[in-house]
């Protein structure tokens, strides 16, 4: 009967009138959308679909805006070589003097420390030694410095082993991701279930580890 009367125009406008009618009828409108919402996704068969999609949507939002950070900081911070101190220059020509002279075989880190004649921290910490000569192997285009259990630290050129090295840091940080997700961040939802970032964040983190797991899958194929 109320729907009948309300189809009126008279009666339409006047009811539009009253500002409490009004607040019911746009409250039975956001109401009647959220049901309509709930029932399509528990009901329709091309929800999956959809999360999927919204999920690559968001993904690549992410990705986005991370290409958009690392660029507006790249402004701002200087290059690893302006920052780069005279001393950690020397540490890595040290290290890469003694691996020149191992190949093809390769150094584990006592031997590079020992060999190089170097302290742990000036070898391995901060921007000294390793750390600093991987970022002018990068900057001159050098052949990658890899290291494994059985041979140590040594330049590698072949597409292999490269690969392999490849697939076992992916790995790793597709453990480290998976353990983050689980032991960190898996307890937050109970805390609240109902929190929009949290949702928003697992979905992203999800998403990080899907692309590492790929990324594994096609480096090892």
């Amino acid at each position: 009967m109320t729907t009948g009367l309300l189809r009126r125009p008279g009666v339409a406008l006047q009811a539009m009138g009253d500002d409490t009618a009004r607040h019911q009828v746009n409250r039975a409108q956001v109401e009647r959308g959220q049901q309509a919402r709930e029932d399509f996704e528990e009901n329709n068969p091309l929800v999956p679909a959809i999360r999927a999609i919204d999920r690559s949507v968001e993904f690549l939002g992410l990705v986005t805006a991370c290409h958009a950070f690392v660029t507006a900081a790249g402004r701002v911070v200087p290059r690893a070589s302006e920052r780069r101190s005279a001393a950690s220059q020397r540490h890595a020509d040290t290290v890469r003097f003694v691996l020149f002279e191992a190949r093809p075989a390769g150094l584990t880190f006592p031997q590079l420390v020992r060999s190089g004649e170097l302290t742990l921290s000036q070898t391995r910490a901060g921007r000294a030694g390793l750390a600093c000569l991987r970022d002018i192997i990068s900057e001159r285009g050098w052949p990658p410095l890899i290291w494994t259990k059985q041979d140590g630290y040594r330049f590698c050129t072949d597409i292999a082993e490269l690969q392999a090295n490849e697939l076992s840091i992916v790995r790793e940080k597709l453990t480290e991701i998976r353990r983050f997700i689980t032991a960190v961040v898996g307890p937050y939802p109970a805390l609240q279930p109902k929190g929009r970032w949290i949702k928003h964040r697992n979905t992203q983190l999800s998403s990080v580890e899907s692309t590492l797991d790929v990324i594994a899958e096609c480096i090892d194929t």
